[in-house]
């Protein structure tokens, strides 16, 4: 294949994963979804003989996964409701997953794609502060609230879909921009991550923090942790001097720290909510749906509020909500070929002399969306979140074939030589 047929794909790829970011679109107008299939059928037409035997199989499998799911959904319809609306967001991502894991790509476009999501979860975050000024977007996602405080939904969608890559973003950012852009995209981070009042999104930041130190990236310097706290004292003396933005401060640092004001503005600290997805949040779910329900799976409404039935509990559980969605047997395969790809993104990450930025990336946006997602869920099937995770996985098994490309030919060569 020439590289001007490969750039032509290429091409016709990027303008096919807008749609797949720009979902929420879907709330404007119905001709979304036509120039969403104009846009697949152009990409698949001209990329349908570039799956090998690997990504077909990994295809295949994850279809069958979602076809599982499907079935499940329909076996229990009459229990818990009509369940086209859960099928449509769960096979909504499933062409695109197809997509990154069949385009051909070398690494320069690899890193264009990683900048392509990186600058939209900017454009996203920007979207929260607006709307605290200017009022909500009708057509974004429903506001939460918590202890009074408004909680806007960003243009990724809902307020966990935000939580869910803001922390791999903030990572990528530091990786492929230099300068004021790095330092710029960065402050719309952190910012935006504690303006959406998401304990997912901060400890997403923390756990990019922690990557960009362990890969050598990030020095905590005397310097770098001054600058911080200074930052940080800025925004919350800012905060402070308005009484509508206080409350804001207060509820923050009730959150984060389990402080509260003389009004007992409170909320749940981030230890506490993390016990309690896999205490509290599961039993709940275990309770509503029954035990059974985690031996063969419930599909679609095991997702709850994920796929659009927000009446039902919901988990806030990558592992919980894998099991009550797929059942144990499709569970423990899924789970298996997670953690194989995870040991994999850590051996790479630990390799701080691999110079190999696609290969870095890629592991560690694997490494931040699962380790979230563990607590958020929604992982697989959420547009933004999806595009993130499976993009990070394919270029995984990219690396992990290519791997053992060059280890064949040198025992290969090496028995030549012995010859």
């Amino acid at each position: 294949m020439s590289n001007e047929t490969t750039n032509k794909n290429f091409t016709v790829f990027i303008l096919a994963l807008l749609p797949l970011l720009l979902h929420l679109m879907r709330n404007i107008s119905v001709f979304y979804f036509a120039i969403q299939g104009l846009l697949l059928l152009s990409v698949f037409s001209i990329c349908r003989k570039s799956a090998n035997i690997t990504t077909a199989q990994i295809i295949g499998g994850i279809l069958f996964f979602w076809w599982y799911a499907v079935i499940m959904s329909f076996f229990y319809s009459d229990l818990y409701g009509d369940p086209l609306i859960g099928i449509a967001r769960l096979t909504f991502i499933v062409p695109y997953i197809a997509l990154f894991f069949i385009i051909r790509r070398n690494q320069k476009e690899s890193l264009y794609i990683w900048k392509v999501l990186v600058l939209f979860v900017a454009i996203a975050a920007l979207t929260i502060p607006y709307q605290m000024i200017f009022g909500g977007i009708e057509w974004f996602a429903e506001p939460g609230e918590r202890a009074g405080i408004l909680r806007y939904s960003s243009l990724a969608g809902s307020l966990t879909s935000f939580g869910g890559i803001v922390g791999a973003a903030l990572f990528v950012s530091f990786i492929l921009f230099k300068g004021i852009a790095k330092f710029l995209l960065a402050i719309i981070f952190i910012v935006c991550a504690v303006l959406s009042l998401q304990k997912a999104a901060i400890g997403g930041v923390l756990v990019a923090f922690a990557l960009l130190y362990w890969i050598g990236r990030l020095r905590f310097s005397i310097s770098f942790i001054t600058g911080i706290l200074l930052f940080v004292v800025v925004i919350f003396t800012v905060l402070e001097v308005d009484e509508s933005t206080r409350d804001f401060s207060l509820l923050f640092l009730s959150g984060a720290f389990g402080f509260a004001d003389q009004q007992g503005m409170t909320d749940v600290t981030i230890k506490q909510s993390m016990i309690d997805r896999f205490t509290e949040l599961p039993l709940e779910s275990l309770n509503f749906f029954g035990l059974s329900s985690v031996i063969h799976g419930v599909g679609v409404f095991g997702g709850s509020g994920g796929l659009g039935y927000a009446d039902y509990p919901m988990m806030h559980n990558l592992i919980g909500e894998t099991f009550i969605i797929f059942g144990i047997p499709c569970s423990i395969v899924i789970i298996s070929f997670l953690l194989k790809y995870f040991v994999l993104s850590l051996s790479i990450c630990r390799r701080t002399a691999n110079n190999d930025k696609v290969a870095i990336i890629a592991g560690s946006v694997f490494i931040s969306t699962l380790t979230v997602g563990i607590f958020s869920g929604s992982l697989f099937y959420q547009p933004v979140i999806g595009a993130f995770f499976w993009f990070s996985l394919s270029e995984l098994v990219r690396y992990k074939m290519k791997n053992q490309r060059y280890s064949i030919k040198t025992k290969s060569l090496r028995g030549v030589m012995n010859v």
